[in-house]
């Protein structure tokens, strides 16, 4: 049968709507498809149809015309005779439920993520000794990394019921995150920051699966006053988020956001405690010339355990003020503790993530590398 808003060809109906439309056929027996639909095998079947297996496409009828559409690569088409065995026509799948869903994951990351792993492979056999320790946290250390250095990360980022106010869908989202840091001074330091892509398998108020480019951040890491006797190092980063995604797709919001934010650390024996505060201006994404301010924050804490062993934390968001504020400017914060190990001359991490607000995910885990190398000394 064909759909008459798309004229397209649809799979046939099921047998609960042949006893309802054709109840006396289905009582007789009889094929309720029309002639166009048997594509001349009744006539040569005696005017009945048969089990034909559309994938096959063994009989001379089915070879001399294209098959019926069909879902995917295992799935059947079967019409019989009878209406009265509810066996009229159905699709039977080879696989699982749960094989289909693996499939088709691994469909997205061979297809997606295969360039960035490319990337992290590239970066992990070509770059000297680590150095940095800002992964996996993201409340930003306020120390510059050395003059002529390149400090490459590459992760991944998985977030169990992950919620998009502004598109109004949620889920679980995988991400791929990288980040460039170059030292370019004793004081100064550029970076490179964001998610590459950004895969979500949506589960609320709408279905499938939906992947999307991340918004890139540039960075500048200026580093005030270092840390001597009971002063603690001060720096200033000012980071502007660049629009790259779609916001059609319902994962970023495709908008520009501008940070600025203080910096503050301090040693205390064998444990680092930093943190950072400052102001956010964000777009408005339902109001034209407007905005929404926000405040971040960020308090985190790295204790070395050994020579090889880092234990992390941290609690990291921001707020806005606003009783009801728009669609992508919600406060949002979210606690995270992990470990780095130094092996193979880069720092693996490692750490588990939780949302602490509504709007924030449930939980995740987060995995990747860090490594450097000299650009010039």
């Amino acid at each position: 049968h064909r759909d008459p808003l798309s004229d397209k060809l649809n799979e046939p109906p099921h047998p609960s709507w042949l006893r309802h439309c054709c109840p006396n056929k289905a009582k007789s027996g009889k094929s309720v498809f029309p002639s166009s639909t048997r594509r001349g095998g009744a006539k040569r079947r005696g005017g009945a149809i048969q089990k034909i297996d559309f994938v096959e496409r063994t009989t001379p009828a089915l070879r001399a015309t294209p098959p019926w559409p069909r879902r995917g690569k295992n799935f059947i088409l079967r019409p019989t005779v009878s209406c009265q065995n509810h066996t009229s026509l159905r699709g039977t799948s080879l696989e699982s439920k749960t094989n289909r869903w693996r499939r088709s994951f691994l469909h997205i990351f061979f297809e997606h993520g295969f360039v960035f792993i490319v990337l992290g492979l590239v970066l992990f056999f070509f770059c000297g000794s680590g150095i940095a320790q800002q992964r996996p946290l993201l409340t930003e250390d306020p120390d510059v990394i050395p003059a002529g250095t390149l400090t490459s990360e590459i992760g991944i980022e998985y977030l169990d019921h992950a919620r998009f106010p502004f598109s109004g869908l949620g889920g679980n989202e995988l991400s791929i995150v990288s980040g460039l840091h170059f030292g370019l001074g004793d004081r100064a330091e550029f970076q490179i920051t964001g998610p590459l892509h950004r895969f979500l398998w949506v589960r609320e108020n709408s279905s499938g699966k939906r992947n999307d480019w991340g918004d890139g951040a540039l960075s500048t890491k200026i580093k005030i006053v270092g840390e001597k006797g009971a002063r603690p190092i001060v720096s200033f980063r000012p980071t502007v988020v660049l629009p790259n995604s779609n916001d059609r797709k319902g994962i970023g919001t495709n908008t520009t956001q501008f940070f600025g934010s203080l910096l503050f650390g301090k040693h205390l024996q064998s444990v680092y405690v930093f943190g950072d505060a400052g102001l956010g201006i964000l777009d408005d994404t339902l109001s034209a010339r407007a905005q929404q301010d926000v405040l971040t924050y960020g308090v985190a804490s790295v204790w070395t355990a050994g020579t090889r062993l880092k234990v992390l934390g941290e609690v990291n968001g921001r707020y806005n003020a606003r009783a009801k504020p728009h669609p992508g400017g919600e406060s949002l914060s979210q606690a995270r503790l992990g470990f780095q190990v130094r092996a193979g001359g880069a720092r693996w991490d490692v750490a588990g993530t939780a949302g602490l607000t509504r709007t924030d995910h449930k939980a995740g885990v987060v995995f990747g590398m860090t490594r450097d190398f000299r650009l010039w000394k």
